[in-house]
């Protein structure tokens, strides 16, 4: 973490162990909600629907890809990206949290972490190749996809998910919701 010092990634201030042995860490507070409370909320109440347009999730969702480049620029993967792990704090500013599964570009992974409606398909079913940022990119697809449709691409378990995303695509976004632009 301490080579992503980017202002959507929260500093950690300090780490040590409490006196029984448990670790701990600070880290800067952030007032707001998860952009999964956001979508909830927002299908749910037409007020939050009316103040969240989606030109304005739009804007959060590309500073959610700004970030994430910034990661991969310094070859750091997520690798859990998903609604609940972006913040939305005052003034719309966004932060990419829980980087606890992060790993360099090139890792190799042979056991399933994350969460399965947002996980590449060869993080669900390791390949024992060397991961890049096309699985954090595939999670940003699968979160674009629940912006824009209210519910992610695929949905289940993990063997529930990678089978239908090798059934194939999901369904159109121009099926699910025909007003999507």
């Amino acid at each position: 973490m301490a080579r992503l010092q980017h202002p959507g990634i929260l500093p950690i201030y300090d780490v040590g162990e409490l006196a029984d042995g448990r670790p701990y860490f600070t880290m800067q507070e952030v007032r707001g909600q998860n952009l999964g409370q956001l979508l909830h909320h927002r299908q749910i109440d037409d007020t939050k629907a009316n103040e969240w347009p989606l030109p304005r999730l739009l804007g959060v969702f590309r500073q959610v890809c700004a970030i994430v480049a910034f990661a991969h620029s310094r070859q750091t993967l997520h690798l859990d990206l998903k609604p609940e792990n972006l913040l939305v704090g005052e003034q719309d500013a966004v932060y990419v949290v829980d980087w606890g599964l992060s790993e360099d570009v090139g890792a190799l992974r042979t056991d399933t972490l994350g969460t399965p409606a947002f996980l590449a398909p060869e993080q669900i079913e390791p390949t024992g190749q060397a991961l890049d940022s096309r699985v954090d990119v595939y999670a940003l697809g699968a979160i674009l996809y629940q912006l824009l449709s209210g519910s992610p691409p695929y949905t289940g378990s993990p063997a529930e998910v990678l089978e239908q995303a090798q059934r194939g695509a999901p369904t159109p976004l121009q099926v699910r919701v025909p007003s999507t632009p």
